[in-house]
């Protein structure tokens, strides 16, 4: 049995598209798909009671995504555990590799896979000159939002850890390696990701919400190589703004030249990929990104969800 559990928070304009695209690929009882509604007040449970086949988990208030894919978790019974998020657009490739993992899961207890989600089928600009090159990036860890895993693997290091706001598919990976399991991404686990942002002010949001994870405490801030950059250009930003105000144009000017070289330096490692044509608006979107992961840190919200 395959238990694919999907968190969904006000995914009104998603989960339709997400669970239509899984219909060919559920039925015989092989395969269960329950979608955890984190406390929505749109219209995501009632699109939900629209697919006879879904098993609709409702939470009275909203929680952490890690405690919902708990909850969803403790109500499935398949010995292969598929994560998704509702803004996913699976594929037949997909499903091939996701009944190849179940076919051998007694093998893969000790094995995490998955793959980076793809832009969505009609990208936008920001997917293209941002998003669609961090695919090409090695990663440590998998993506919670295309995870896969073994149900004993899942109970022996506890789930996700219900109290991280963000951050909980480093941390799952992170428990998982200290038991010995083998961290693999797999590019047969091919999805397409609706959910990316398509403007800057989404794009600022979001950078935003994940640099939460950084500012926890000061020793994860200090630990995180972003973080300390984001301070670093954030704080240089401000001293170029206070030259070019006062008037000192050749400490502006010195200033100015260290953020170009900073992001063209971090851009091209962490991008690796990239056109010419995307150089501007990659390097922009980068400066962005910066002071959208420092202003994590003036956040209202608690870092926790307790």
């Amino acid at each position: 049995m395959i238990s694919i559990v999907i968190p969904a928070y006000n995914e009104a304009n998603f989960i339709q598209n997400t669970l239509a695209t899984l219909a060919d690929f559920v039925g015989g009882g092989e395969i269960e798909v329950i979608v955890v509604d984190n406390g929505s007040d749109d219209e995501t449970p009632d699109i939900c009671r629209q697919f006879s086949w879904v098993s609709l988990v409702q939470l009275s208030c909203r929680t952490t995504v890690a405690e919902a894919r708990n909850v969803g978790v403790g109500k499935s019974s398949g010995e292969s555990l598929v994560f998704i998020d509702a803004d996913i657009l699976v594929t037949e490739k997909w499903f091939l590799a996701v009944s190849s993992f179940a076919k051998k899961a007694e093998s893969n207890n000790f094995l995490v896979t998955g793959n980076k989600v793809s832009v969505s089928k009609e990208p936008s600009w920001i997917e293209t000159s941002w998003f669609s090159c961090l695919k090409s990036k090695s990663s440590s860890y998998i993506n919670s939002g295309n995870l896969i895993c073994t149900k004993g693997l899942f109970d022996l290091i506890g789930g996700f850890d219900k109290e991280l706001k963000t951050g909980e598919d480093v941390d799952f990976c992170e428990r998982a390696k200290k038991q010995g399991a083998l961290i693999k991404l797999d590019p047969q686990f091919f999805v397409y990701h609706e959910g990316y942002p398509k403007t800057v002010k989404a794009f600022f949001a979001r950078e935003r919400w994940h640099g939460i994870g950084d500012t926890q405490s000061i020793e994860k801030f200090m630990k995180s190589k972003v973080a300390l950059l984001s301070l670093c250009v954030t704080l240089m930003t401000v001293f170029f703004l206070i030259s070019i105000i006062f008037g000192f144009y050749g400490h502006a000017l010195l200033l100015f030249s260290g953020l170009f070289m900073i992001n063209l330096l971090i851009l091209t490692k962490r991008l690796k990929v990239i056109s010419v044509s995307q150089f501007f608006s990659s390097m922009a979107l980068n400066y962005i990104y910066f002071l959208a992961r420092f202003s994590s840190i003036f956040s209202h919200k608690h870092n926790r969800i307790r």
